[in-house]
């Protein structure tokens, strides 16, 4: 189990959505977006090598990013908060700049919000 220590909402993201990740400096990580809040980013990972295996404290930086989300992130640095062997917890070095109802109001322009999530 994780401690909570998000300062944003997590939303949940719906639809294919591939993200890239440059891991050490070195290494491309490929996953699916699952969530996303202005702080950081949940992913699913595709299988690597063990070389590139995201773990706690690794910087990274985003690279590809669904539509929508890639205007507001790509390029942007962080570091891995969590890892295990199908998932991992990116926190961005800076927030997004730009507010919760925002955020969730481009995922919903760009079909990557569940349903349940369609408010505002």
């Amino acid at each position: 189990m994780h401690t909570e220590r998000r300062h944003s909402p997590r939303m949940t993201v719906e639809g294919i959505g591939f993200v890239t990740l440059t891991l050490k400096g070195a290494y491309e990580v490929m996953g699916t977006l699952e969530a996303v809040s202005r702080s950081g980013l949940l992913l699913a990972l595709l299988p690597t090598g063990p070389e590139s295996e995201p773990a706690p404290g690794d910087g990274v930086t985003l690279g590809e990013l669904p539509v929508g989300l890639a205007d507001l992130m790509a390029g942007r640095p962080g570091h891995v908060v969590w890892a295990d062997d199908t998932h991992c917890g990116i926190s961005l070095d800076r927030p997004l700049d730009i507010s919760d109802a925002a955020l969730q109001r481009t995922l919903r322009e760009n079909n990557l919000l569940p349903w349940t999530q369609w408010r505002g």
